[in-house]
C-alpha cells in the first residue's frame, strides 16, 4: 500500500515536470530569470512544508506509541507473574517519558517501579503495587480505588483529589505530600495511630483528614494480615469491615437515578 502511494506521487511529479518543460519551451517570453524566481519560492515552500510534516509526523508517532503501550498494558492486566510485573514496569517508564495522560492500570501487578514525573489522572484502581516509589511527582486526580500498595512510598507527591477508597495501604508511607481533598474512605492501614504518623511526616492536609475520618476501633484480617480501617464520620460507624462486605452493602443500598422527560 505504501509503495503504491510512493509510485503514485512519483508519477504525478514526472507528469508535472514534463508539463512545465513543455510550457516553458513553447512560451516565447520565457527567461532563465523566471526559473530562478520560482526556484526560490519552491525552496521556501519545501522548508515550510518540511517543518510542518516533520512536526506532524513527530506528534503522530508519539500518539501511536502511547496507544500501543496502553494496549500492551491492558493485555497484561490481571496476569500475576514476575514477567508481567517487569513488562508493565517498562511500559510505564515509556509512557511517563512520553508524558502520557490518563493511563489505565486496572488490575495490573507492578513491582519495583519508580514514578518521578507528572502523572495526572492515572488509573491504578484494583492494581497491586509492590515496592513502588512515587517521588516528587504530580498524581492529582488519580485513583487507587480498591488497589493494594505493599511496602510503597509517596515522597513530595501532589495527591490532591486522589481516591484511595477501599485501598490496602500495607506499610505504605506518605512523606511531605499534599493530601488536599484526598479520599481515604474505607482504606486499610496497619497502624491505629495512622493520623499521627501522617502528621509526623509533615504532610499537608492532615488536619482536613483528621477532621473528616476516624480509625476503626477494631481490625479485620485480609490475606492473613490485620488492618485497621479509615472511616468517614458521615457513616456513623466505628467498626471495620472487609471489602467484600462493604461492596455488597453499597450494592444493596444503591438507588439508581431515574430520569423522566
Amino acid at each position: 500500500m505504501r509503495n503504491s502511494k510512493i509510485l503514485f506521487f512519483i508519477g504525478l511529479t514526472v507528469i508535472g515536470l514534463l508539463t512545465v518543460l513543455y510550457l516553458d519551451i513553447t512560451d516565447k517570453d520565457f527567461e532563465i530569470h523566471d526559473i530562478i524566481v520560482e526556484f526560490h519560492g519552491l525552496i521556501f515552500d519545501l522548508i515550510i512544508f518540511g517543518l510542518l510534516i516533520t512536526i506532524y509526523d513527530s506528534i503522530k508517532s508519539r500518539q501511536d506509541r502511547v496507544i500501543r503501550y496502553k494496549e500492551e498494558i491492558r493485555d497484561f492486566s490481571g496476569w500475576e507473574s514476575e514477567e508481567a510485573k517487569y513488562r508493565i514496569r517498562g511500559l510505564i517508564k515509556r509512557l511517563i517519558d512520553l508524558k502520557a495522560k490518563k493511563v489505565e492500570l486496572y488490575g495490573c501487578y507492578i513491582k519495583n517501579c519508580p514514578y518521578t514525573k507528572k502523572m495526572v489522572d492515572w488509573k491504578f484502581a484494583t492494581a497491586k503495587l509492590y515496592n513502588s516509589y512515587f517521588i516528587d511527582c504530580d498524581l492529582s486526580k488519580s485513583t487507587f480505588y480498591l488497589s493494594e500498595l505493599h511496602d510503597s512510598s509517596f515522597y513530595k507527591v501532589n495527591l490532591t483529589d486522589c481516591n484511595f477508597g477501599l485501598s490496602v495501604l500495607d506499610d505504605c508511607n506518605f512523606s511531605d505530600c499534599i493530601l488536599l481533598n484526598t479520599n481515604f474512605d474505607f482504606a486499610y492501614v496497619r497502624e491505629n495511630d495512622w493520623f499521627k504518623v501522617l502528621q509526623l511526616e509533615e504532610n499537608i492536609g492532615v488536619e482536613e483528614i483528621n477532621e473528616k475520618y476516624i480509625i476503626s476501633s477494631n481490625f479485620v484480617t485480609i490475606n492473613s494480615v490485620n488492618y485497621y480501617q479509615i472511616i468517614d464520620k458521615v457513616h456513623n460507624m466505628t467498626v471495620a469491615e472487609t471489602p467484600d462486605k462493604i461492596i455488597r452493602k453499597n450494592i444493596i443500598n444503591y438507588t439508581p437515578k431515574l430520569h423522566f422527560e
